[in-house]
């Protein structure tokens, strides 16, 4: 296992069990990626773990066609950034699938899969081919 820090412990402790967890701000109700040191809305320093819903939608995407010896299997793919339902943007990777029906605003929701010596990274898959991105979105 990755040799890491109380905090960071927590984070991938909880991976293992499906759990991707957030920072909160209790000051001024903002949701912050895991590692975050204060807020970034308010610059309180006092920040909580939270569970993320695993929901979210496609902000963006790159589909990555370049294969690498030590990945042969593995291409192509598609790299994207994730906006969370919570607020925060991950990036991430989408789960196998058609890439060419990939589009901005598509929903998606969070899965994990070990990747090394029991280390859990989140991944993202797509639950319906519609868009469902509000018609506004900053």
């Amino acid at each position: 296992m990755l040799d890491t820090g109380d905090e960071e412990a927590t984070f991938h402790q909880l991976a293992q069990q499906g759990t991707l967890l957030l920072k909160h701000c209790d000051s001024c109700d903002a949701f912050l990626l895991p590692d975050a040191m204060f807020c970034t809305e308010c610059l309180a320093e006092e920040l909580r773990w939270v569970p993320a819903s695993g929901s979210g939608w496609l902000f963006s995407y790159v589909i990555i066609h370049q294969r690498f010896p030590e990945f042969a299997d593995n291409g192509p793919y598609a790299i994207a950034c994730i906006q969370l339902s919570e607020g925060p943007r991950l990036f991430s990777s989408i789960a196998m699938g058609d890439l060419d029906t990939l589009h901005i605003g598509m929903s998606v929701q969070l899965y994990f899969e070990v990747v090394v010596d029991g280390l859990c990274l989140p991944k993202f898959m797509l639950i319906q081919s519609g868009d469902s991105s509000p018609t506004a979105r900053a």
